[in-house]
């Protein structure tokens, strides 16, 4: 069964990790099921912002998978 909420996370720092486990643990609390989706972050990233942006773009729309609700993080 798909989840009430799918958390898309980037996870490219550990302020974020952090973030997207909390984000998690209250949504749990709040009686929301979860799923957490973790995209691949390459080794290196592209030389701009707007190409970083781009390129993990690409990857969270990739890791979406059926929920009621998608939270990109």
């Amino acid at each position: 069964m798909a989840p009430d909420v799918l958390i898309v996370s980037l996870g490219t720092t550990a302020g974020l990790r952090t973030a997207d486990a909390a984000l998690e643990r209250s949504l749990r609390r709040g009686g929301a099921s979860t799923a957490v989706a973790r995209i691949a972050v390459p080794a290196r990233l592209p030389p701009t912002l707007a190409l970083q942006d781009l390129v993990l773009a690409a990857r969270a729309r990739a890791a979406v998978a059926p929920s009621r609700a998608v939270v990109y993080s």
